[in-house]
């Protein structure tokens, strides 16, 4: 669901907000010139285009229930983005309107996109189309970028709701009298600075309860500050209680502030550092938890196949060399990188049981999360220790072939069969991992797990009879 009141002002205003001349003594990120300083130091400056627009946005409550709805900060971002991109970017998403280049500037759009200008159009220069289109493309990205700091910005204001904002202000006066209520202690308090009172057990289940617990407390103080017969047991008490109450009020404010800014700032952060158009795009649906462990498990299998069957070509290795005869490198470095997949798997089944406060859903992205790295790193490691594939080194000219043929009967030694066979069977191998590669990707739905678990077996055992 899009922020239809930010849409809507922004569709209003943005227009004027790129052509309004700078103030001399106003912000630095003025809208003109922010596109000065694209312009003179690395087009990256237009994310933060739109800075000194002030957008109104839905108001908290909606925020929160639209931000529940939506499941995480990346998919609420989504339908605003895809609005501000109808209005800001061509129908490919790979250029701005032409009246967003006109209110940037045709000049300063076409030194950004190291184009030129003809017949009122900015176009590439002979012979540059391609990194004309690239840097439009890039401006394109950044441009659209810059709506997800702006309304970052406007989200900073929820980030305490009202009563806890006026919560803060009573726990800041609580803070004053219990400085008050030490003054006037200060005598009965012993040396070590202990009160002679148990520290009182306070606790909130929500905001309402807070700030009454905290008005009761300053009403408390007040009234035995006020009362100049107060015994020191008394005054000790109220001391003791107010401050456990003041401990605990910001403690509450502070857990619920930081979870604010972990459910929602530091994902907006994150999205505007990595922002890539294809976050327009909806999602592949993701996996259960249970098809994921499903299929870690059945790959962590398929390993220790590999292992057991890498230990077999060893022994039959040393079995028919000597036992003081080095394995061949593609076996000692195979059974490396098996032992570090194998470790990297086991991690990655672990996490439900090393993290059971997670969701279902942070259980399986933490788990897809090591088992697409380790799978990565894996291939792309054997691939670049093991595969090379370097082609064998070239046989000697025909004519020597067939005179050394004549005196040991064959045409090539047993050194250049074997590694022509080496190269053949290298070849193979490395085509088996970039096939490996896309057929462990992570599934999209559920009901395809069974033909990928099957696939990807088939793929592993061709792994191990290649070795």
């Amino acid at each position: 669901m899009t922020d239809k009141i930010f849409i809507d002002y922004f569709k209003e205003h943005f227009i004027e907000h790129l052509k309004k001349p700078p103030n001399p003594h106003g912000s630095q990120n003025q809208a003109r010139k922010i596109v000065q300083d694209a312009v003179s130091t690395n087009l990256g400056k237009l994310s933060r285009l739109f800075d000194t627009l002030v957008t109104p946005i839905v108001d908290r409550d909606v925020f929160i229930e639209n931000l529940a709805r939506a499941g995480n900060m990346d998919a609420y971002m989504r339908p605003i983005l895809n609005d501000a991109a109808e209005i800001l970017l061509n129908k490919n998403k790979t250029r701005l309107q032409d009246d967003v280049i006109k209110a940037i500037g045709l000049e300063n759009y076409a030194t950004l996109a190291s184009g030129e200008i003809e017949h009122g159009i900015v176009v590439a220069k002979k012979g540059e189309e391609a990194v004309f289109a690239e840097k439009e493309a890039e401006i394109a990205r950044v441009v659209l970028d810059s709506i997800t700091v702006n309304y970052a910005q406007s989200l900073e204001q929820y980030q305490q709701s009202p009563k806890e904002r006026a919560a803060a202000v009573q726990v800041e006066r609580l803070h004053e009298k219990i400085l008050q209520l030490q003054t006037a202690t200060k005598d009965f308090v012993p040396r070590n600075n202990a009160t002679t009172s148990p520290k009182s057990h306070i606790s909130f289940t929500n905001i309402d309860e807070l700030n009454q617990q905290v008005a009761d407390k300053i009403q408390r103080i007040a009234a035995v500050l006020e009362n100049k017969n107060s015994p020191p047991k008394e005054l000790l008490t109220a001391l003791a209680e107010a401050s456990a109450c003041r401990e605990e009020a910001q403690l509450f404010l502070d857990t619920n502030l930081q979870y604010f800014l972990d459910k929602v700032m530091a994902p907006l952060n994150t999205l505007a550092t990595n922002f890539k158009i294809e976050i327009l795009q909806d999602p592949k649906p993701q996996p259960s938890l249970a098809v994921t462990q499903e299929k870690i498990a059945t790959f962590n299998a398929l390993v220790e196949q590999a292992q057991q069957v890498i230990r077999e070509r060893s022994e039959q290795h040393i079995k028919e060399n000597s036992i003081d005869s080095p394995l061949p490198h593609y076996l000692t470095s195979l059974r490396s990188r098996l032992g570090k997949l194998h470790d990297q798997l086991q991690s990655a089944l672990y996490i439900p049981e090393a993290y059971p406060h997670l969701s279902a859903d942070g259980m399986r992205d933490q788990m897809l999360n090591k088992y697409n790295a380790a799978v990565e790193t894996f291939v792309e490691q054997v691939d670049v220790d093991l595969l090379k594939a370097e082609p064998p080194k070239p046989l000697m000219h025909i004519i020597l072939r067939v005179l050394r043929a004549i005196l040991i009967g064959s045409l090539t030694t047993a050194e250049e069969k074997a590694d022509q066979e080496r190269f053949t069977r290298e070849s193979g191998l490395k085509n088996d991992l970039l096939d490996l590669r896309e057929e462990l990707r992570t599934p999209a739905e559920d009901n395809v797990v069974d033909n990928e678990h099957q696939e990807a077996e088939d793929k592993t055992v061709n792994l191990n009879i290649q070795c």
